[in-house]
């Protein structure tokens, strides 16, 4: 200790510090771990060990989970857990790497080592130190290429934590029957239940209407205003067909592409599920050609089938109407009491319509014919579109014959349809069904005008928006209640309490099977990921229990890595005696308030010698021009 100071003179600072180091140690002491430093010790090598544990736990859930489904709930808290494991696993992994190399250094310093193994271990606790700390000390080794991949693992780490567990929407393939209205064999038209048409009239005129005045979104769609899947005409189709017949069928939204505004009703689809079936079914096919100036003369009510000279069989009733150039015979048909005859030649049939136009009758000269086709439908959910489509390979009756060419049914199917929607000022302009052939997205635009001038509609738009108009009304009466939704009975003939015979229902349906995917949300665990950073935690963990089994072999002070460490045995500065066994985190706490500089300790020599010295007044910087030791 210095000798006391005179009243009058100011005391140095070094006295100062000297005598308020009340905590300093007074020598001997021993360097073993006690008090509160053990404790701490204890907890903080405890917290290393234990801290890899809820790593392992997010990475035995990833594996746990894979391929189960994933509730959206569950998934967005283990979403939110690996969000966090990302951020936290590269801060306490460095940490423990970081702590265990420093106790590894502690410990060879204990047991005699070299400065340059110390200088390598305590710069690599980062990847930039570790790579630093080869090129400065040039050297490449065992120690600096296990301190690289020890910092390398904790970003790869933490990424493989966000990485390790995907969710991915997976198709369950089933099997199930879907149900559809055929047109083919076995359907049943109101028109071929004599007058019993008229109980029906009310429903297949009122869904006839419906979809013609239906708005542009839904005529474009795949689907009617009910639901159900539109059937594409073959022949407008603009892909090229596949070896097998298949054309694919464009997404493109066109009302032209539909062979009818009404579709084909299916049961048996969930709204949960997507569905993949094939129907059969058919359709009328038009080729139009057109004559301005028509009359009505051409028109007779004859029952004759003579073949020889074509006649036209026509029911006025309206300002439009339908007639047929020859009928095959005298009943409702069907056509597919035909389908046998295989070596008989069936003529095509024309289709005379007719409308009145000012300045003259519209007359189109359309020849008909039926298409069978088989089209492939997928479903998501209950919206359902088809998505290619080929010729029918299945028996069906020659395409020349049309129910049309029945005479009882095409006094019915025709009798009706230009009454369909017919209003008390029908004579004085034109009908729905004429506007619809004018205009089909917007029938209604033109209402205003008495008689629409159809003879400006081309022949190829009479051929698409006739065949609509037919196909529409066929479909509405085959079956007006199942197609609108309700739920229709078999077609069978029934007696009712009065004994009169009814048709309960006409929906004939032919039952297809279907394959249905149910599209569910599962957990995917990426292997790779998982593997990489489950080998993080276990390093993260092999290297916390190395460090707690030196940190309790090590005797020796904690000093490396202080500034307070080169205050030791320093004869430039002041400290009591003592205290070379204090660690590192003590000693700087002792000494936090100790003023020192590096500074030039011999500044009266030739030359000046650098130290880290205790600064009692000004501090005096080195001289640029001035040589050091």
């Amino acid at each position: 200790m210095m000798e006391k100071q005179n009243d009058k003179e100011p005391i140095p600072e070094k006295v100062k510090f000297i005598d308020s180091c009340e905590e300093w140690p007074p020598p001997p002491a021993s360097p073993g771990k006690h008090g509160f430093l053990f404790y701490l010790g204890i907890l903080m090598d405890v917290a290393c060990i234990l801290a890899a544990f809820p790593f392992l736990v997010l990475a035995g859930a990833a594996a746990r989970l894979d391929g189960r489904v994933a509730p959206p709930d569950e998934w967005y808290m283990i979403y939110a857990a690996m969000n966090a494991a990302v951020t936290l696993f590269p801060i306490a992994y460095t940490a423990i790497v970081a702590r265990t190399i420093k106790v590894l250094a502690t410990w060879k310093l204990e047991r005699g080592t070299t400065v340059g193994f110390l200088e390598q271990l305590l710069a690599s606790r980062s990847l930039v130190g570790a790579l630093q700390i080869l090129w400065s000390l040039r050297v490449v080794n065992l120690v600096g290429v296990m301190l690289v991949t020890l910092a390398v693992i904790s970003p790869i780490g933490g990424q493989a934590s966000l990485q390790m567990l995907k969710i991915k929407d997976v198709a369950n393939m089933t099997q199930a029957d879907v149900t559809y209205l055929t047109t083919l064999n076995g359907s049943y038209s109101e028109f071929e239940s004599g007058t019993y048409f008229y109980e029906a009239l009310p429903g297949m005129n009122s869904m006839y209407a419906a979809s013609l005045t239906a708005s542009a979104p839904v005529k474009n769609s795949t689907m009617d205003l009910w639901g159900n899947v539109k059937i594409p005409s073959l022949s407008r189709l603009a892909a090229p067909a596949d070896h097998v017949g298949w054309q694919d069928v464009a997404p493109d939204p066109s009302l032209e592409k539909y062979s009818s505004l009404i579709g084909i009703p299916a049961r048996g689809l969930s709204p949960d599920t997507n569905t993949s079936y094939t129907l059969e079914t058919s359709y009328f096919d038009l080729d139009c050609s057109k004559m301005v100036n028509g009359s009505t003369a051409e028109c007779g009510n004859s029952t004759s089938t003579n073949t020889t000279k074509p006649a036209f069989y026509c029911f006025p009733g309206s300002t439009f109407s339908f007639g047929i150039d020859e009928m095959l015979a005298s009943s409702y048909g069907p056509t597919w009491a035909y389908i046998n005859d295989t070596d008989r030649e069936f003529p095509q049939r024309t289709i005379r319509f007719a409308s009145t136009s000012m300045p003259a009758l519209t007359v189109a000269y359309c020849r008909i014919s039926t298409a069978y086709v088989e089209a492939a439908v997928n479903c998501t959910g209950l919206s359902c579109a088809v998505s290619r489509m080929r010729p029918s390979l299945r028996p069906h009756p020659h395409p020349h014959l049309v129910p049309f060419e029945f005479l009882y049914y095409f006094n019915g199917f025709f009798w009706q349809l230009p009454l369909a929607t017919k209003t008390q000022a029908a004579t004085r302009g034109s009908q729905l069904t004429e506007y619809y052939i004018n205009d089909p997205l917007l029938p209604l635009a033109n209402t205003y005008r008495l008689l629409v001038p159809l003879f400006n509609v081309s022949p190829r738009d009479m051929s698409i928006r006739l065949g609509q108009v037919l196909n529409s009304y066929y479909l509405a009466s085959l079956d007006a209640w199942g197609i609108t939704g309700m739920s229709s009975g078999s077609g069978t003939p029934v007696s009712t309490a009065n004994a009169e015979t009814v048709v309960d229902g006409t929906f004939r349906n032919i039952t297809t099977a279907s394959t249905v995917s149910t599209n569910r949300v599962l957990y995917a665990c990426q292997w790779a990921w998982w593997a990489v950073f489950v080998v993080a935690c276990l390093v993260m963990f092999v290297v916390a229990c190395i460090g707690a089994l030196l940190n309790w072999r090590t005797e020796a002070p904690d000093i490396l890595g202080y500034v307070s460490t080169m205050t030791r045995d320093s004869p430039h500065v002041s400290v009591p005696e003592g205290g070379s066994a204090l660690d590192g985190t003590d000693r700087a706490r002792l000494l936090k308030e100790l003023r020192v500089q590096l500074q030039d300790v011999r500044p009266r020599d030739g030359v000046g010698y650098l130290a880290v010295a205790s600064l009692e007044g000004p501090a005096k910087l080195p001289v640029a021009d001035r040589m050091y030791k």
